[in-house]
């Protein structure tokens, strides 16, 4: 049994001795005690401990005499945080009964034979060996319409049973686009998955398709079409001026993602970080403890980033935490402001003093680190470290022209 051990107080207890009680009780969570124990163990360096249940110093009742399969069952653990047995932090869950342990008694189930295995088949549970599909899933609604990009994602509905090894947009100027046009991954992990589309031609006509692969083969999501805008390159565009909202804090150079030599463009900066009321620090996101996927770090990542970061975070949150804030914001009538990626808060550095009114405090980026960690900017010194996601940084929001 694998714990992530906190204090009252919520924060993580790393590499601490703790006391830990294990209660079995029958029917309910208030339920009568059948099996008791006492472990000592110590976290490790991200405040978890591996306990085995029957390890510990037994109090109450017999392990190998609980009948699993007659009766519902909680497991309730209570934690002492100084490693003695004042136990002060408690939880029970519900203990639920796997298929043997169910039936070890009574022979096999109907439709089981001798060495089967119970899985969990497209989308239902089987006996028999899983075939994989394909996968299934849906393309997102386009947003972010420039006249260089687009933004979409997709959902992934189903694995097909096999696990998926590439997805992301494909995209063309044929309808149906398949794995021969353009192709833009999005990384693996969770069920929404975002891209943002750059280098497009301009005032065109696009097809839009999201796409999964497993080892059976490729699936398509539905397909969606979109123009990109025509503009007439601005050459007097400069780094510092007031434009759109904010200010111009980068012009894309070639080589850059996203550049387009007959067009003049790049990133906007709020010309303030932004706030909520007095409060001007806030966390990168709310379930700390979690990956989110929001892994790209290069110029052009940060809607991608920003919507994968919030799709990661409860749906009927309203917590203030800093890619929820970008995304709300409306400043100069614009709403499509975003959480920069690493790279592009490093660019915001370089260009500081032209866009004025950054603090010498660290900033967040998008950009995730790990699993309890996400990379952020010192504007004092100009160094980019990674940060816990729970600390407190400013924000300055931007959005691309």
């Amino acid at each position: 049994m694998q714990l992530l051990i906190r204090n009252s107080k919520q924060n993580l207890l790393l590499d601490k001795m703790v006391g830990v009680q294990f209660s079995i009780l029958k029917g309910a969570a208030n339920g009568p005690v059948v099996y008791r124990e006492a472990q000592l163990v110590r976290t490790n360096s991200q405040g978890m401990a591996n306990l085995v249940i029957g390890n510990g110093t037994l109090s109450l009742g017999k392990f190998d005499s609980i009948d699993w399969g007659r009766e519902t069952y909680f497991i309730k653990t209570e934690i002492d945080p100084a490693g003695a047995a004042n136990y002060t932090i408690s939880s029970s869950n519900s203990i639920y009964q796997v298929p043997y342990a169910m039936y070890a008694g009574n022979g096999l189930p109907a439709g089981a034979k001798q060495g089967n295995v119970l899985s969990f088949c497209n989308g239902m549970a089987s006996w028999e060996p899983c075939t994989p599909k394909l996968p299934s899933l849906l393309t997102l609604q386009l947003t972010n319409i420039t006249a260089y990009g687009v933004s979409s994602g997709g959902s992934l509905m189903e694995t097909g049973g096999a696990e998926i090894i590439a997805r992301g947009i494909c995209y063309g100027k044929n309808t149906n686009p398949t794995l021969i046009d353009s192709v833009q991954l999005a990384p693996n992990g969770g069920n929404l998955f975002y891209n943002a589309l750059s280098n497009l031609d301009t005032n065109t006509t696009y097809y839009v398709r999201a796409f999964a692969t497993n080892s059976v083969g490729t699936a398509y999501g539905n397909q969606f079409t979109f123009k990109t805008l025509s503009v007439v390159s601005d050459t007097s565009l400069k780094i510092g001026m007031s434009y759109q909202g904010g200010v111009i804090a980068y012009l894309f150079k070639e080589g850059d993602p996203g550049y387009n030599s007959q067009i003049r463009h790049g990133i906007i900066a709020q010309t303030s970080d932004l706030h909520v009321a007095a409060k001007t620090n806030f966390k990168w996101n709310i379930f700390l403890d979690s990956f989110t996927y929001a892994n790209q770090i290069s110029i052009g990542g940060a809607l991608a980033n920003t919507l994968q970061i919030i799709a990661k975070q409860p749906l009927d949150s309203a917590a203030d935490y800093a890619a929820r804030l970008c995304n709300l914001d409306s400043t100069g009538g614009f709403k499509d402001w975003f959480l920069p990626t690493r790279n592009e808060l490093q660019l915001m550095f370089v260009g500081k003093n032209k866009i004025n009114g950054f603090s010498t405090e660290a900033y967040w980026s998008s950009s995730e680190a790990g699993y309890y960690t996400a990379y952020g900017l010192d504007f004092r010194t100009g160094n980019c470290d990674v940060y816990f996601k729970k600390s407190n940084l400013k924000i300055r929001a931007i959005r691309y022209f």
